[in-house]
């Protein structure tokens, strides 16, 4: 679901933004309100054993927005206090040790070998840059912005054995962390995109924790603007927030002001 502020209006005013000082209507976000919330719901609930909560949901796919992102970890931390590690991208593949393989991404082409690879740790070699000893659920950040990030790492400790990698290139790793997932009201969550803690997003992970099993009905993502907004006619959100937290979690969703429908009038 997603769902837009009742309070968004259109006015006739002038931009503070705009030079020219000429009046016309915009839709008006306020920093008062969020300028939208993003719901994804389960109708059978998530679930796993908080004991085996780590197999159970390792490498469950959720879709949001036509992007799927598969849960790399799921901590504990207290009781009703979880964390949940997502990670998508727009490669995902298996790499064996000592193997080269050759992906596009936006015309850019990568060269990945995998040169390292134990029970803990994943090493790369993209192009000519090496990456840093990857953990499950880690990701690194090459030299052109694009990231590439471990999801699974299969390794057996003999001759023939299995050794390998599951990985993503082009990878964005989302941080859900809920410390009241039985709160069904308040969205008191964090969002973390790759290294970065949005402030202007807040989470709302709504479930339950027995102390024996969890469960997950639906997440929500709130995204509030840090300054009042005026979307010109045949203008987007994504093109009047500067600090582009609007389109770096859910670049596919946008909210356009195509203009408004005068009525009849005597």
């Amino acid at each position: 679901y997603i769902t837009v502020p009742e309070n968004a209006y259109v006015r006739f005013v002038t931009d503070p933004d705009d030079d020219t000082d000429t009046p016309a209507d915009y839709l008006f976000f306020t920093t008062d309100t969020y300028a939208y919330i993003y719901k994804i719901e389960f109708p059978t609930a998530l679930e796993a054993t908080i004991a085996d909560v780590d197999t159970q949901l390792e490498d469950k796919t959720i879709t949001m927005l036509g992007k799927d992102y598969s849960i790399v970890d799921a901590t504990r931390t207290a009781e009703d206090d979880w964390t949940l590690t997502l990670m998508g991208g727009a490669v995902s593949d298996i790499i064996n040790y000592g193997e080269e393989k050759t992906y596009t991404i936006d015309d850019t082409t990568y060269t990945v070998e995998l040169t390292f690879v134990d029970a803990t740790y994943c090493k790369f070699k993209v192009n000519d840059e090496y990456t840093s000893k990857l953990q499950d659920s880690e990701t690194y950040t090459l030299a052109d912005g694009n990231e590439i990030g471990v999801t699974e790492i299969n390794y057996q400790d003999y001759a023939g054995g299995v050794q390998q990698c599951k990985f993503y290139l082009g990878a964005e790793k989302i941080i859900l962390d809920d410390s009241e997932i039985e709160d069904d009201d308040n969205f008191d969550a964090k969002l973390t995109y790759g290294s970065n803690s949005l402030s202007n997003t807040a989470v709302k992970i709504k479930g339950s924790d027995d102390g024996t099993t969890l469960k997950i009905s639906s997440i929500e993502i709130k995204w509030t603007p840090d300054d009042d907004l005026y979307i010109p006619v045949g203008g987007k959100l994504s093109e009047k927030e500067d600090s582009g937290e609007a389109g770096q979690v859910f670049g596919d969703m946008d909210i356009e002001f195509v203009g408004v429908q005068q009525s009849s009038t005597e």
